[in-house]
């Protein structure tokens, strides 16, 4: 099921100017007046840019460093794997980002957050009420692996502490739900 008719709504197909414009969308509730979605008009333009950025990164590493070789194009299943990466670490910065102690007037507000994100996760009606501050939580399409090798993993979780009690990061990440 796509992202548009999850929050009911209808997104024209995408050409170079709704691409490069992706920043000015402006939907609106059916039947009132010039009152935006905010956060239907945030998630089209994460979407839109994240992945317009995305082809742009295959595109370069296929001609670049992989000399446009026709044996190395990257399969549907790998391209979908770098696009709920891609997600997953937008909502998780966006989750992040609402944290008001460490930045302050800068930090997003929960709500925007919300009206972003509600709609296109999985299993959404079994989220905790602060699911974006529960640093248990990690969203995707599908499901994957968490993380990448044995070792980066542990890497990453001797590197993390907090207020001196050493918490490995990965198992503060392990039950966002997943965008579909």
């Amino acid at each position: 099921m796509s992202v548009p008719s999850k929050r009911n709504q209808q997104w024209l197909q995408p050409s170079l100017g709704h691409i490069l414009g992706c920043g000015l969308a402006d939907f609106h509730p059916p039947n009132q007046d010039k009152t935006p979605l905010r956060g239907a008009n945030r998630l089209y333009a994460i979407l839109m840019s994240k992945a317009a950025h995305l082809i742009w990164k295959i595109r370069c590493t296929f001609r670049i460093e992989e000399g446009s070789d026709p044996s190395k194009i990257r399969t549907a299943e790998q391209v979908r794997t770098m696009w709920v990466n891609t997600i997953n670490r937008r909502l998780r910065f966006d989750c992040l980002m609402t944290d008001r102690f460490r930045y302050g007037n800068k930090a997003l507000r929960r709500s925007l957050v919300e009206k972003t994100w509600w709609g296109v996760l999985r299993d959404q009606e079994s989220l905790q009420d602060d699911w974006i501050t529960t640093t248990k939580v990690l969203v995707g399409i599908g499901t994957r692996p968490l993380g990448g090798t044995a070792d980066s993993s542990a890497a990453i979780a001797e590197s993390h502490t907090t207020q001196n009690q050493s918490v490995p990061l990965n198992s503060r990440l392990k039950a966002f739900p997943w965008v579909e």
